[in-house]
């Protein structure tokens, strides 16, 4: 099987480069750090206390899990917020809407190579997530299974950085914008589930519906049913204020992943419209300078 240029060309940029093999092993080594000394921890007190308590081993295995997560959120824009921007400012954009490649083929393939390069990283991650499990407590296949579902919410991460950077000229811009989503998912659904809340009627509270598109949900969700705690979801939900029909609540994770799916190709075809030729990036540089410059020539 022959691969795409582009994915070609960005594979081999990423072998021979030092960002892939750095975040891997740093991730790596902070989630061993995380799961070696909690676990270590809690055996210690086992032994000084004569009390096997293996609860202690699950919450390490929910912070270790909850860590690998957050990082992967954090990294995964990485790989795609300086797609299109990092062409536009090299100057090898134009030339390569002038191939063959139509803009969806510039789009799909660097989001397939960014998605086979986030893909390892978890996968690579799987040791580390079963250290706190060596005394069992959650199933080698539930472990795996949440795992597998990292991939689709880094799918849902590296199309917020694809669409930031289409719509941006410089990686700067795009930078901030990616994770100003991210930020915008993770805590600002919540702000603004907390200021819709007086505004719902009492016992229907339908802001609580915004938390399908925080990406912490369904993993939250998951981990915490893995770990003894089913009811975590609603607890949440409790402690905030907010009221959700226990059909969502207990569905949150299948309407959490296809709604951000959903979103995620959304943000994928936005990107496509806006490299399309003959379109401007929405945050754009330099255009008063140009304007100003060329005033001056023709007077």
């Amino acid at each position: 099987m022959q691969l795409k240029p582009i994915i070609k060309r960005d594979m081999e940029i990423r072998s021979r480069g030092f960002l892939f093999p750095v975040l891997m092993t740093a991730l790596n080594a902070v989630l061993f750090l995380v799961a070696l000394l909690g676990s270590f921890g809690v055996i210690s007190g086992m032994r000084q206390s004569y009390i096997a308590d293996y609860h202690g081993l699950l919450q390490i295995y929910r912070i270790t899990v909850l860590t690998q997560y957050i990082l992967i959120l954090l990294i995964s824009p990485l790989y795609t917020l300086s797609a299109i921007s990092g062409e536009r400012e090299t100057g090898t954009f134009d030339l390569l809407i002038t191939t063959r490649l139509t803009s969806f083929d510039i789009v799909t393939e660097k989001m397939i190579s960014a998605f086979i390069s986030v893909t390892v990283i978890i996968i690579s991650c799987l040791p580390a997530m079963l250290i706190p499990l060596m005394y069992g407590g959650v199933p080698v296949q539930s472990a795996v299974g949440l795992m597998l579902l990292f991939i689709p919410e880094a799918f849902f991460m590296l199309s917020c950085g694809m669409f930031a950077s289409a719509v941006s000229r410089s990686v700067v811009r795009s930078t901030i914008l990616s994770y100003g989503i991210v930020l915008g998912l993770a805590a600002g659904t919540v702000l603004l589930a907390l200021l819709l809340k007086p505004f719902g009627i009492s016992g229907q509270n339908r802001a609580a519906y915004l938390l399908t598109m925080n990406p912490l949900t369904p993993v939250f969700s998951v981990v915490t049913k893995q770990t003894g705690d089913p009811n975590a979801v609603r607890g949440v939900f409790r402690l905030l204020g907010l009221t959700a029909d226990n059909a969502y609540a207990g569905h949150i994770v299948l309407v959490s992943v296809v709604c951000q799916l959903a979103a995620a190709f959304g943000l994928l075809i936005f990107s496509v419209i806006s490299i399309t030729p003959g379109r401007r990036p929405l945050l754009r540089t330099g255009v008063r300078k140009e304007k100003t410059k060329g005033t001056e020539e023709i007077s």
